[in-house]
């Protein structure tokens, strides 16, 4: 026989699930009708924007806040410092790993939190994010049609998959830089339009990304000057 949960360890539960959701839960439901039922109103009346009312009123009680302080607490100390704890380090050697300018680091940074709290399908999305973001920035449109790309019609930035050739046209990627880049987008596509089932990990995505941003924006200035 499967002994009982404690109510403390099965509150606490609940409590992280919840965090991870936005749809209502069970216990949820019950409780708003309790509370509407209560003050002699009809439950089943209430959706719509007095439901988005009601719950504007709930978020404004300092109760309510503290709730949702406490179970934020609880999901901080149950899983995210520790998942941070033993990432630090590979963070660390990873960064270290290469010389990366004050440019490309401000570009890196912003996958990086993620990456330490175990947010890992948002990490991997960020990522492919930022190196379009960064390659976006090292090609000027008048850059891009010297290199013979046209930007395609009712687009308002170049995707992906070009700036990325325009990368290997232009000498910044070779064939390997190149392949990794096209990776991480189709990764990066799949995760954030797909099943959230990472294509390629974490910290799988960060490397790949700082070797890439290390290519864009070299130390040593060695990049191919632009077109």
């Amino acid at each position: 026989q499967t002994p009982p949960v404690p109510r403390q360890a099965r509150r606490a539960t609940e409590r992280r699930e919840s965090l991870h959701t936005l749809s209502v839960r069970t216990r949820g439901l019950t409780v708003w009708t309790e509370i509407v039922d209560a003050r002699g109103g009809k439950a089943d009346k209430v959706h719509g924007d007095r439901a988005v009312f009601a719950a504007q009123l709930f978020s404004d009680n300092d109760v309510v806040r503290h709730c949702v302080q406490i179970s934020l607490g609880f999901e901080a100390v149950g899983g995210l410092l520790k998942t941070a704890e033993n990432r630090f380090v590979k963070l660390l050697e990873l960064l270290s790993a290469r010389d990366l300018t004050e440019r490309a680091s401000a570009y890196l940074d912003r996958t990086t939190r993620l990456y330490l709290w175990g947010f890992d399908p948002e990490c991997l999305i960020l990522c492919g994010a930022v190196l379009e973001a960064a390659l976006q920035s090292r090609f000027t449109d008048e850059e891009m049609v010297a290199l013979g790309f046209q930007k395609p019609k009712n687009f308002r930035t170049y995707p992906a998959w070009m700036l990325i050739e325009a990368a290997h046209k232009a000498g910044i990627f070779v064939e390997k830089d190149k392949a990794a880049a096209d990776q991480l987008r189709l990764a990066r596509n799949q995760t954030a339009h797909g099943a959230p089932n990472l294509v390629v990990g974490a910290e799988d995505a960060l490397a790949t990304l700082s070797m890439l941003l290390d290519r864009l924006f070299p130390a040593d200035g060695t990049s191919p000057p632009n077109p």
